[in-house]
């Protein structure tokens, strides 16, 4: 059998998992008992069982008896509670402390042991005699382990709580297919620094189109194009891999530095621009060479000049549109001035 080590010289705040935000609803007003085996040295305490929601929770207190111990507590979820998170504390002291067979599950189970998980996907619960169906908690019995990058890091963050928010899809996902995509494009086309406002969605929608018409564009050309010379083709193949693998290179940076973790399940809006500016050079090539190659070429001159001139007259709506109002407003939140 495995266990979890909370070591405090390594996880001062301790461990803390997030039930899933789609079962959330499902669980506000009702009871749900927490327990799990925990093994601490005699006389240290933790803070366990406990829950953590943006509504409050609650927390007990056990002290270590140098053995292996079973703790419950049965509480009612928030009616508006977001989020339901399970922390693993360190100790009180220095010394380590171990957790294995975790359960959240709906009800009152107080006064029955868990003896045995019969599913390693943790949907079977055998309590004393009663069989319960649905533990919420992922890994209960600390089976598996999620990969690190590397264990000591010198740099001014760990790409490994990148990497664990990849793991942790379930809760992660909509950040990084909706929130993520949407901020950089944004960003590129009119954020000012990836912090101001700028266009708003529908104003978007003429810059998706063009976007989408200089990534077809170049897919076209790759793949399809009629290459009269030999090496033309690979020639050609060759400068868009470098001008994309030069623009991902840098777009990664950012997209680190957003810190989307699984116990944060939203990013960070930072100012972009600062980090993801050598990347708006190959990234305006690879759309350039897009739209010349799905347009005549009688038609490329003024179509780059059309291109220039809306993003100069983009930028001056902006400037009187958007940012004047938004710097010049009196009102507490900025942002309410931008609307009517």
């Amino acid at each position: 059998p495995n266990a979890l080590i909370v070591d405090p010289q390594e996880n001062y705040h301790g461990i803390v998992q997030y039930i899933e935000d789609n079962k959330i609803e499902n669980l506000r007003g009702k009871n749900i008992t927490i327990g799990g085996w925990t093994k601490l040295d005699k006389g240290s305490q933790i803070q366990f069982p406990n829950f953590s929601t943006d509504d409050g929770g609650y927390s007990h207190t056990t002290t270590g008896t140098g053995e292996w111990q079973f703790q419950t507590i049965v509480k009612q979820v928030p009616i508006n509670a977001n989020y339901l998170a399970i922390i693993l504390p360190a100790s009180n002291n220095d010394s380590i402390v171990l957790y294995d067979g975790l359960t959240v599950t709906i009800g009152n189970h107080t006064n029955k042991q868990a003896s045995h998980l019969t599913s390693n996907k943790d949907t079977i619960k055998v309590w004393g005699k009663e069989t319960i169906s649905g533990n919420m908690v992922r890994n209960s019995t600390v089976e598996t382990m999620w990969p690190n990058i590397q264990r000591k890091h010198i740099f001014g963050f760990s790409p490994n709580r990148a990497l664990w928010s990849l793991y942790s899809w379930e809760r992660t996902h909509p950040v990084w297919l909706r929130d993520l995509p949407s901020w950089l494009f944004a960003m590129y086309w009119s954020g000012f620094g990836g912090t101001q406002p700028g266009l708003n969605r529908l104003q978007l929608i003429p810059f998706l189109i063009i976007t989408a018409l200089g990534l077809c564009g170049i897919v076209r050309q790759t793949y399809l194009g009629n290459h009269k010379i030999k090496y033309a083709k690979h020639n050609y193949q060759m400068t868009i891999f470098f001008l994309i693998i030069c623009t991902m290179l840098i777009f990664i940076m950012v997209i680190l530095r957003t810190d989307i973790y699984p116990h944060q399940a939203n990013m960070l809006m930072f100012a972009g621009t600062r980090y993801s500016l050598p990347a708006m050079l190959p990234t305006s090539i690879l759309l350039t060479l897009g739209w010349i190659n799905i347009i005549p070429r009688r038609y490329h001159k003024i179509t780059i000049g059309i291109v220039v001139a809306l993003l100069f007259l983009t930028n001056v709506f902006i400037i009187f549109n958007t940012q004047i109002p938004f710097y010049n407003c009196q009102l507490e939140s900025a942002i309410k001035c931008l609307y009517p």
